[in-house]
């Protein structure tokens, strides 16, 4: 199978030759849910952290927030903004922790990390009650908009493409906003529950979710129109789709959503045509992460496997000791990433562990780490915001 698709991948990057990475567009920021709209959670422009000097890492500040943080902390400029579970709001000073603004979004914000556009924080939360997407002022606090949309987006999350923020519905509807006054531009109902993060196209011409059931979709960003799905697999459950340069990465259950193994599927972005499967091991619910010609994808088991971009080899697996729920960050030759119990910094060469970090925590840790100006932060799942640096 792998070796079968090698002619249509070589395909699939001649049709991005020469577009842009999908990290070029951060600055050394990590403005929402890893990093970039592609999901891919790759930080090209980290150079404070390295394989050289992580091994020095160590805790410069946590901050005590009372309810847990499970999703990605965004990070840009001086500013930190993390959500917690049951949907308050918070502003961080970036050096210390200090708490700056804080506000209720009124829902359940789950495992969802807010996202930043401009002077603007993007959050979305919900219950199958109905949900609401606000924007506040990075600055003040300050609400500048509210929508409420139908269904339970609380496990999608705002992704943010420039000037549009798209979310999705645990019944399947995908939502397109305006960033700026939180108008609905175009809704469109899919045949899938959708339980995780959406992803767009480094060119913004494409949607991408992943449905519970395995299958996986192609949507126009102008106007929502499925323009390809495909079923690929068994069922993908709180992950989603990451893109990087030209394919679409999915970690997806061999018999369903949850159990029975899975495959990381590789699909072209402009149809869906499957370029290769990769088996792994046990139960997966992390969204891929891409970067460096590689993809890596955690597992229940608590292996990590990192895959080679363009063919699905295997290039190394490591165990990590405990289940893993988060999704990796890399960055400058380092994958972070966070298990159950611990927190990690791996060589993405070969997986060799340089740093590791017991949380003090009694639930599972599922805040995918955010990378940015020289430190790694993670949300507490008991409460709170933990910050990395060099000592």
């Amino acid at each position: 199978m792998i070796g079968r698709h090698l002619a249509a991948i070589a395909v699939a990057f001649a049709l991005v030759l020469g577009a842009a990475s999908p990290a070029t567009a951060n600055s050394n920021t990590w403005p929402q849910f890893q990093s970039s709209w592609t999901h891919a959670g790759f930080n090209a422009e980290e150079t404070g952290l390295s394989t050289r000097n992580v091994a020095h890492l160590g805790v410069v500040w946590s901050v005590t927030l009372p309810d847990g943080v499970f999703g990605s902390v965004a990070a840009v400029g001086e500013r930190l903004f993390a959500a917690t579970w049951s949907g308050e709001i918070y502003a961080l000073r970036a050096r210390d922790g200090k708490r700056l603004w804080h506000r209720s979004l009124g829902k359940p914000t789950a495992k969802t990390t807010p996202a930043v556009w401009q002077n603007l924080v993007i959050v979305a939360g919900g219950t199958w009650e109905g949900s609401v997407i606000a924007a506040y002022d990075a600055g003040s606090g300050a609400t500048r908009w509210k929508t409420t949309v139908a269904g339970d987006i609380s496990m999608s999350g705002p992704t943010l493409a420039e000037s549009s923020v798209y979310v999705a519905s645990t019944s399947g509807t995908v939502y397109s906003l305006s960033a700026a006054t939180g108008h609905i531009r175009w809704t469109r109902t899919l045949a899938s529950e959708i339980d995780g993060p959406l992803a767009v196209s480094a060119g913004k011409a494409y949607v991408y979710a992943a449905g519970l059931d395995g299958m996986v979709y192609g949507l126009s960003s102008a106007s929502g129109k499925v323009v390809w799905h495909v079923q690929a697999g068994g069922g993908i459950f709180n992950g989603g789709p990451a893109v990087s340069y030209g394919i679409v990465y999915v970690a997806n259950g061999k018999t369903g959503a949850e159990g029975g193994g899975f495959q990381t599927v590789a699909m072209q972005a402009t149809d869906g045509l499957i370029l290769w499967r990769s088996d792994s091991g046990d139960d997966v619910h992390v969204t891929p992460s891409v970067g460096g010609g590689a993809v890596y994808v955690g597992a229940i088991d608590g292996t990590l496997t990192s895959l080679d971009a363009h063919t699905g080899s295997q290039r190394w697996i490591g165990p990590l000791g405990a289940e893993i729920w988060s999704s990796a960050a890399l960055a400058n030759g380092v994958v972070y990433l966070t298990t159950e119990s611990s927190f990690f910094a791996l060589r993405a060469s070969s997986g060799a562990v340089l740093y590791s970090y017991s949380m003090p925590t009694s639930f599972a840790g599922m805040s995918s780490p955010s990378v940015a100006h020289g430190h790694v932060y993670i949300g507490n799942p008991d409460g709170g915001v933990i910050a990395f640096g060099l000592h």
